[in-house]
């Protein structure tokens, strides 16, 4: 069935379409005029807790949509390194839906590959299962919900979350014998953590990293990424594989954002890959510029003290265009630089992360501006300082210790100024003959904005803007078209050829 609601997307050049408005949304549980209000919630503030805004695209209780519960179940891949070390990669996914890897046999059913990563929560069962009921709200019948093999997968840390309990055969990132903060989880969580921490935090599995050392043999986050998505184009097993979505928030927007800029791989025939980075704590800047932010002063530099920074204004960053400027070089002389992996790829020295040295800037930089990526953000995600809800405890970080705020006061400001960076690298590439065909042909990047939503994966996942881009009007219905599971429907190249409009 078509749907005629609105999508509220923001198109590349080329593209035709709209900026959503700043209002309210209806039924949402905070006004998005002034973030720093606690409009009725008493003491408490509106940003406060897992959703900023309560969409109304999502039930009370978000996982369980509907009151639909969603039973997840955790299942395994093997990788290259399994054969040497024993160890496995966990992932979760539908209980009735597909499993991926080899033992399960041919699948003729499936036609789209959706990877949804989780964030610093590490909580891919509760991704899986947004996603999963969003997916059930959007593409409405069986049949068309049994063609997704969708896969969220766990990357465990050095500690063992009760929660969550690694098993001895699955694989992690950090060591085992020693809680660092390359493992970003000894119990220090934000505000609480320090700027140098939160640096060190990107150099985890979210950047890359490989996984701990201490077993036979190690594997790049990236590569896990890289072989799970080889595996989906393996036409022995997927014959009817058209399309693969690369999901993450947050945190696993970060994973997302630079595995696109990062990895080697490409689509086979037939196969279009697409990318969806929503509400990013931070991104991967393609040239040594910075955005001068909105309310910041003359420049990045200029930071006035943290007690003073002005909220991010939604209504302002709607329509705010942003300068771009190189820092200040006396501010970012030392080792942990801006344009140092993984906030960008203008380092002076090679980074320690090995998949990502093995590309040089300038390759990486056209690889991402050729790929399908999406850029999601809630227009209620304007909490400052990213992590604290308290501007007083926000950190002095417009120096080179922590350079989240330079690209951004708060998640909406982030996403909003990466954009438009990226369509100026676009601009400036095709200008200058790096990259001669773009001269040619429209950036494939898009933005698309969530009314009403805060800093909750949920909420994006299953908001009918982020579930439209994913899953267009004429790709539903083809989807809705198909017969019953299992049958070995063949599909056409032409039936998907609107997988990235």
């Amino acid at each position: 069935m078509p749907h005629g609601d609105s999508h509220a997307v923001i198109p590349g050049p080329g593209t035709s379409g709209s900026t959503s408005s700043a209002g309210s949304v209806p039924g949402s549980r905070a006004s998005l005029s002034h973030p720093w209000t606690p409009q009725g919630h008493g003491d408490s503030h509106p940003w406060l807790g897992e959703e900023l805004n309560l969409h109304p695209a999502c039930g009370r209780m978000c996982k369980g949509t509907g009151g639909v519960a969603c039973d997840v179940v955790k299942d395994h891949f093997s990788l290259s390194i399994t054969g040497s070390t024993g160890l496995v990669m966990p992932y979760w996914r539908p209980a009735s839906g597909a499993s991926l890897g080899h033992r399960h046999g041919p699948d003729a059913s499936v036609t789209v590959g959706l990877i949804v990563q989780h964030g610093d929560s590490s909580d891919g069962d509760d991704y899986t299962c947004a996603i999963y009921n969003g997916l059930r709200k959007h593409l409405l019948t069986d049949a068309a919900v049994q063609q997704v093999l969708l896969v969220g997968p766990q990357f465990y840390q050095s500690w063992n979350d009760t929660d969550r309990p690694r098993q001895a055969n699955e694989l992690f990132w950090g060591d085992d014998t020693e809680i660092s903060w390359n493992s970003w989880q000894n119990g220090n969580v934000p505000p609480f953590e320090s700027p140098q921490q939160r640096y060190e935090r990107l150099n985890s599995f979210k950047g890359g990293a490989n996984s701990s050392a201490g077993s036979k043999a190690s594997l790049s986050s990236f590569e896990v990424y890289d072989q799970i998505m080889a595996e989906m184009m393996d036409k022995s097993f997927y014959p009817n594989m058209r399309s693969i979505i690369i999901l993450g928030h947050s945190g696993g927007a970060q994973v997302v954002q630079r595995h696109a800029i990062a990895s080697r791989l490409e689509a086979r025939p037939g196969v279009a890959i697409s990318y969806f980075v929503a509400n990013p704590g931070s991104v991967t800047y393609l040239t040594d510029v910075r955005p001068i932010l909105a309310g910041a002063g003359a420049s990045p530099a200029d930071t006035p003290t943290p007690a003073s920074w002005p909220p991010c204004s939604n209504t302002t960053l709607l329509n705010h265009s942003w300068s771009f400027a190189v820092p200040k070089d006396d501010l970012c002389d030392d080792d942990r630089g801006y344009t140092n992996w993984a906030l960008g790829i203008g380092w002076r020295k090679k980074p320690s992360t090995a998949y990502v040295a093995k590309r040089e800037a300038k390759e990486m930089r056209q690889a991402y501006l050729r790929r399908n990526v999406t850029y999601v953000s809630g227009s209620a995600d304007t909490c400052p300082c990213l992590s604290s809800p308290n501007p007083s405890e926000c950190q002095k970080v417009h120096d080179c210790a922590w350079n989240t705020a330079p690209q951004g006061f708060c998640h909406m400001e982030i996403v909003h100024a990466f954009y438009q960076h990226v369509k100026h690298v676009y601009a400036e590439v095709a200008a200058s003959g790096e990259c001669s065909a773009c001269r040619d042909r429209p950036l494939t990047h898009r933005f698309v904005a969530v009314p009403g939503v805060g800093h909750s994966h949920c909420s994006i996942f299953q908001s009918k803007e982020m579930l439209a881009a994913m899953f267009p009007d004429a790709t539903v219905a083809t989807m809705q078209a198909a017969r019953g599971r299992g049958n070995g429907t063949e599909t056409s190249s032409d039936d998907f050829a609107h997988w990235y409009p």
